[in-house]
């Protein structure tokens, strides 16, 4: 399934998104939490020069039910804040 949206700077900033990427990474964290997660882990690698390439996060929390990835992704908004 391939969802598009579109995300422009007064979205982001009116979505109270985080800017720091700690603080990027610490909400994904939470967010296996709240799924019931008794596992989180962070993969990150970098290249030769030590830059980060990449970053992944993985848990073994509940995810999100197939019924509702269409309101959960493409769009800029919450399944906790409709709830």
């Amino acid at each position: 399934m391939k969802n598009n949206t579109k995300i422009t700077n007064a979205s982001i900033e009116s979505a109270g998104l985080p800017k720091d990427a700690k603080h990027v990474i610490a909400e994904y964290i939470w967010n296996g939490f709240d799924a019931k997660a008794t596992e989180v882990s962070i993969d990150i690698e970098s290249n030769s020069l030590g830059f980060i390439t990449s970053i992944c996060i993985h848990d073994n929390g509940e995810g999100i039910p197939r019924e509702t990835l269409n309101l959960s992704f493409g769009n800029l908004d919450s399944l906790k804040k409709i709830a």
